[in-house]
């Protein structure tokens, strides 16, 4: 309902007007604090709309995270900027952050390097490079049954299942993100998991 909508959209303000705050008021010094407060008020512009705020404080906090070693958090933020500057259809944005945040993660098996390759790999079907795209939704898929986390495979199915319906793969795009959802669900990934249901 339109009046839940504006609950949540005012919960999210309040909370970047809080962050903004406390940003102010932490040290330059205290790096840690502030690059959680970058990523946190990122996540809240984005919440309330604010998609402009939301990418100079994801920026900002990638940056912070990247100076603390910490490419874990480096990884997430590009995940979502990424989600982000597709919504918006950035897509020369979108690669490119994606390609920084795996540059980032190197070569360990971790949940956010199998999501990121999924995400490079659907940039790749966008435009129009089968192959890569496919090489690099494999490669997603086997980080996330190496790891065994259903929300990697959740999320690595979803995408598949998206790239097949792109090309009229029907069955297959059904089978995917059937998969997906129940995978994501078990990982409790509501946003994959209500993505992959909506097809």
């Amino acid at each position: 309902m339109a009046g839940d909508e504006a609950s949540r959209t005012a919960a999210w303000e309040g909370a970047a007007a809080y962050y903004e705050q406390a940003l102010e008021r932490t040290a330059a010094d205290e790096e840690q604090t502030r690059a959680d407060l970058l990523r946190r008020l990122g996540d809240a512009r984005s919440g309330s709309g604010d998609w402009e705020g939301a990418v100079t404080s994801w920026k900002e906090g990638m940056a912070a995270f990247k100076e603390l070693g910490d490419n874990e958090a480096v990884g997430w933020i590009g995940y979502s900027l990424r989600r982000l500057y597709g919504a918006r259809g950035q897509f020369d944005e979108a690669s490119e952050v994606v390609q920084r945040s795996l540059s980032a993660l190197g070569d360990a098996d971790s949940e956010i390097r199998s999501r990121l390759l999924a995400q490079a790999g659907f940039i790749r079907s966008a435009f129009g490079e089968t192959e890569e795209a496919e090489r690099l939704m494999t490669r997603s898929m086997e980080i996330a049954q190496r790891l065994n986390n259903p929300a990697a495979k959740g999320f690595a199915a979803y995408i598949r299942g998206m790239h097949c319906l792109s090309y009229c793969h029907l069955r297959e795009a059904a089978d995917q993100l059937k998969d997906g959802t129940q995978w994501s669900l078990a990982g409790n990934d509501l946003w994959s998991a209500s993505q992959g249901s909506s097809f």
